[in-house]
Parts: structure tokens; sequence; C-alpha cells
């Protein structure tokens, strides 16, 4: 017979060290939010599948061609995301409040807390990739702008004067090297810390982001525990 969630809680609590509970603690954090991330891309595609269904019939007694995703307005595609989270119905975290308020707080909740008011520019030219930085930021509290390659990021960041940038290294226009060279030379980003993140996670890679001026440097394969570090680290600063 299956336990009752509070008594499998109160099992647990009784058998595992005040280490081993943080540790269980910050796993699940890391899962939920992996979890929220991919909840997230999940009903962008389901919103669009819904608007590519509907312009579809609308459109085939006319003749026409469909619209693509990025051709919709931005209330669009939210009246399409709106449809897709009521079909998906994702269920909520089940989670009693013994279990909350109790145990040992974990490095992404105090992270949670800690990160609420930046404003940070995520530059990539991959729009997908854009759309999961976002996401994951904002779920944060973080205002987030995006940039899709160097020039843009250097404008921007000189115009919105962001708390924290997420630089590519290989952008379009110019790259991401270059482009932390040229904000270092402008005396509003001179000291805005900028992270540099790519796929091509090598010593070179690494150290040539350091000497252009980056702070820091994170793989595009998401480190959560790394990025709340990061945030927390630079929130600071705020």
């Amino acid at each position: 017979m299956t336990r009752p969630i509070e008594e499998r809680v109160r099992w647990i609590k009784g058998q595992a060290s005040p280490d081993q509970l943080k540790v269980m603690l910050e796993q699940r954090d890391r899962l939920i939010k992996q979890k929220a991330a991919l909840e997230d891309q999940l009903i962008e595609a389901t919103a669009e599948l819904f608007a590519l269904r509907r312009e579809r019939d609308q459109r085939a007694s006319e003749g026409s061609t469909t619209k693509a995703w990025d051709q919709l307005t931005e209330a669009d595609r939210e009246v399409e995301r709106t449809k897709a989270r009521e079909h998906l119905l994702f269920p909520g975290e089940a989670e009693p409040l013994d279990w909350k308020t109790s145990a040992p707080e974990g490095s992404a909740t105090r992270a949670k807390e800690a990160k609420a008011q930046m404003t940070v520019l995520v530059v990539d030219d991959n729009h997908i990739v854009r759309f999961l930085w976002r996401k994951l930021l904002e779920k944060s509290g973080n205002t987030v702008i995006l940039a899709e390659n160097g020039l843009d990021a250097v404008k921007m960041a000189q115009n919105k004067l962001p708390d924290l940038i997420f630089m590519d290294i290989n952008l379009p226009v110019l790259d991401g090297y270059e482009a932390t060279r040229r904000l270092r030379e402008f005396p509003a980003t001179k000291s805005t810390p900028i992270i540099a993140f790519s796929g091509d996670d090598t010593p070179e890679v690494r150290a040539n982001a350091r000497e252009a001026g980056c702070d820091d440097f994170v793989s595009k394969k998401i480190d959560l525990d790394k990025l709340d570090a990061i945030l927390a680290r630079f929130t600071a600063r705020v």
C-alpha cells in the first residue's frame, strides 16, 4: 500500500542526515526548474501548432500561404500560448507545507530570493537559444532583453544599460569577443558584468573570453546551479 505523501516525507526526514536532506532538496530544485523550462518549450510548440492549423484552415480556401510563427504579433502568439496551456493542463507541484518550512534551504531557493530586479541582456543568433534563456531568467524575476548579433548587442547595451549580459561567442556581424571589447571601451558599460557562453567549452575559448573582458563563462549545456551562482553573485552589485 502506498504511504500518504506526508508520511513519506516524515520517514525520509527521519532517515536522512541534514546534509543528505539538503542534497535531495537541491536536486529537487533543479528538477523543478528543468520541468518548468520543458513545460514552457512544450507550450510554445503547441501554441505554434495551433496557430498554424488555424491559419491553414482559414487560408486553404483562399489559396494564400500560411503565416509563420515569427510573423505573428506578440499579442496573437500569447493568445495561442493561453490556448496551449489550457490544452496541456500541467499539474501543479504537490508539496507538503512541513517539507517547505522545516527543510534546509537549497541553493536554487536562495538564489531565487536574491535575484529579483536585474535587467539582463541575452545575445545569441539562435532564436531557440534566446527563447530558452529568456524563459529561464524571467522565471527568476529578471527583465530580459535580447539581441541576435554582436553589433546589436553593443548598441542595445549602450542604450538600455543592463545589469548583466550573457554574450554568445560565435555571433554574426561582430563576434562575442569584439562586442565585449567595444563595451569595455564605453564608460557606462566598462564594468557591466559580461558572461560569455558557448557550445565550444574549451580552455582556449574560456581564456579568449577572459582576455576580451568577460567576467565568467558558462556552457550552452545549461548548468542550473552555475546559472544560479552567477545571478546571485552579480545581483549583489545592483
